[in-house]
Parts: C-alpha cells; sequence; structure tokens
C-alpha cells in the first residue's frame, strides 16, 4: 500500500463524499479541481497533479463500495491538525460539489471525521471564523 500525499488524500475525500449518494457527476470533478486551485494548503499545485490525484482516488474509492478501506489511508496521510482541517475542508466541498446534499454524504463526512480524530473539527471551526464575512 503506498502512503498518500496530502494532496492524494483530499482528493480520496473529496471522492467518498461525492460517491456516497451512489452517483458521480462531472460538475464534481471540476469542483475538486476548483477547490485545490484556490485552497492555501495547494498553492503552487498544477491543475494536472489535481486531476491526476483526482483519477487515482476515484479509481481507489470505487474499489471500495462502503470506503472503509480509503479512511485508515487517508487518516495516515494527516500528520497535523492542519494537514486534518485541509481533508475536511475539501470534503465539505464535496458536500456541495453536486448542488444537490444527500444524507449519505453528510454520513461520509462524519466517518471521515471519525477516522481523522478530534482535531479537525477544531481546525474546521477555525477556518470557518477566518473565512466567514465579518458582521
Amino acid at each position: 500500500r503506498m502512503a498518500l500525499t496530502v494532496l492524494d488524500a483530499a482528493a480520496h475525500a473529496f471522492a467518498i463524499v461525492c460517491l456516497a449518494d451512489g452517483r458521480l457527476v462531472p460538475l464534481e470533478e471540476r469542483r475538486f479541481l476548483s477547490f485545490v486551485a484556490d485552497d492555501p494548503a495547494f498553492t503552487g499545485r498544477t491543475p494536472e497533479a489535481a486531476a491526476a490525484a483526482w483519477l487515482k482516488a476515484f479509481r481507489a474509492v470505487s474499489r471500495s463500495p462502503d470506503y472503509s478501506a480509503c479512511l485508515p489511508v487517508i487518516a495516515e496521510a494527516a500528520a497535523s491538525p492542519v494537514d486534518k482541517a485541509t481533508l475536511m475542508r475539501a470534503a465539505q466541498g464535496a458536500l456541495i460539489a453536486d448542488r444537490v446534499e444527500a444524507p449519505q454524504e453528510a454520513g461520509a463526512i462524519e466517518r471521515l471525521a471519525q477516522a481523522l480524530g478530534p482535531e479537525p473539527r477544531i481546525g474546521l471551526e477555525q477556518h470557518d471564523a477566518a473565512t466567514a464575512p465579518g458582521e
């Protein structure tokens, strides 16, 4: 089993959520590429690297219908709370990627959060606070 980079792990997290409702639409792949282009964690990553990570993740997640095989590999790639927060941002981005919020997708995010441990929630809250528009 090959260790994943944080970019690969983010692609896996995104793919797990997108595929949780049993279908993948082209818009979801485009949303992942946009996520990588816009997220500060991936500054300097090329669109080609993002597309390669997506393809690798899509294949891996497709082979694991309940994606349980992917969760430990994703968690292993997240070495720090910052990495965990990045993966949770990817998962959250996937939730709205197809413009349809399915309960299975929310369940996938919950399972990812459990696999990553307690820190991702903290990282996500800090990110939300940092990106929330001023009152």
